[in-house]
């Protein structure tokens, strides 16, 4: 499935929010630790989107796509205000979320109880993660009755299917996820990941390399958001070579600040505001529409612009920057 398809499919999953989520890295991530952590256990707080990409190596496959969202977060924002918040459910965990009672019922793994998710990569590379207090035992119990075959590696267990990111639709997850979604699947105290194939669920099963907090251009678009609770951030192979990214900041429900960063590999910012602001005017769409009059502003290596969200509608108006390219078919015209 495409990303557009996959994330579209999503319906209304939008952008992220939700005050208290602190995107500070900690201890060895933020001395730029070379070994990624995502089975590392989270105890009642979400780490954050930098966290989150210091848990992913750093590929050229990874380095293309990665959302994040805070689960636990949007769950209280959604109980608050359910007709503006619920667009941003799901976002972090694609695909899953439209599949997440058949998963609750097909191996007892409730994502909606979790803390945080994210996916880095695009199929047919990619991995997803989702963190937060589960019952290993129970959902390893049920993914050894459908046959797949487990591999220890101290606290986690890897269970393979197909590692070669095959699709079958009769396959023994065919009534849990849509195609290959559990293809790979990685249980540990903390950590649920998943996979279409053994090689990118390596990119978090704690082996050594430089991860994507590593990474400079990804790291000015990530810093560029500030304390959001959930973002997207994609880099396009053809075109211009920058980093689109889109998040959400809410200090209270009624406070939500959409914002979008640009952030040129070359280092260029002025030229790349200079030339959104020229293209601008003439572009179309709800997303474009939010940022109207909005200031495009260069802070070091990036360009940001901020929108306040209207409190008439739901928070997810720049969603599409991303997810239906129409950033950087802009920029790239």
């Amino acid at each position: 499935m495409s990303w557009r398809g996959r994330v579209l499919a999503l319906g209304a999953a939008g952008l992220l929010l939700a005050a208290g989520c602190s995107n500070t890295v900690q201890g060895d991530a933020a001395a730029g630790s070379q070994e990624t952590s995502a089975g590392k256990p989270v105890a009642g707080q979400s780490e954050g989107l930098i966290a989150a990409l210091g848990a992913v190596r750093s590929t050229r496959e990874s380095r293309v796509a990665f959302t994040y969202g805070d689960i636990a977060a949007i769950r209280d924002l959604v109980e608050q205000d359910r007709s503006r918040f619920e667009p941003l459910s799901g976002w972090g965990w694609d695909a899953l979320w439209i599949e997440r009672e058949n998963v609750k019922k097909g191996i007892d793994l409730d994502i909606d109880a979790m803390q945080e998710a994210f996916v880095a990569g695009l199929p047919p590379d990619w991995v997803g993660v989702i963190r937060g207090d589960y019952d290993v035992t129970a959902v390893e119990a049920k993914i050894s009755a459908r046959g797949a075959t487990p591999k220890k590696d101290g606290e986690a267990t890897t269970w393979v299917v197909d590692a070669s990111q095959g699709i079958d639709y009769d396959g023994p997850f065919s009534d849990v996820v849509h195609t290959n979604e559990f293809n790979v699947t990685r249980t540990a105290p903390g950590s649920f990941a998943y996979s279409s194939g053994a090689a990118a669920m390596e990119w978090v099963a704690a082996t050594q390399g430089e991860t994507l907090a590593d990474d400079p251009v990804t790291m000015a678009a990530a810093n560029c958001l500030g304390d959001v609770v959930a973002a997207e951030l994609y880099r396009p192979g053809d075109g211009p070579d920058v980093v689109y990214a889109v998040g959400a900041q809410v200090a209270a429900p009624d406070d939500v600040t959409e914002v979008v960063c640009m952030a040129p590999a070359d280092g260029n910012a002025e030229q790349l505001r200079k030339t959104f602001e020229q293209r601008l005017p003439d572009a179309v769409g709800p997303e474009f529409d939010a940022l109207r009059g909005a200031e495009a502003v260069v802070d070091g290596a990036v360009v940001r612009v901020q929108a306040p969200a209207r409190k008439d509608r739901p928070v997810s108006d720049v969603r599409n920057f991303t997810t239906v390219r129409s950033l950087p078919d802009l920029m790239s015209e």
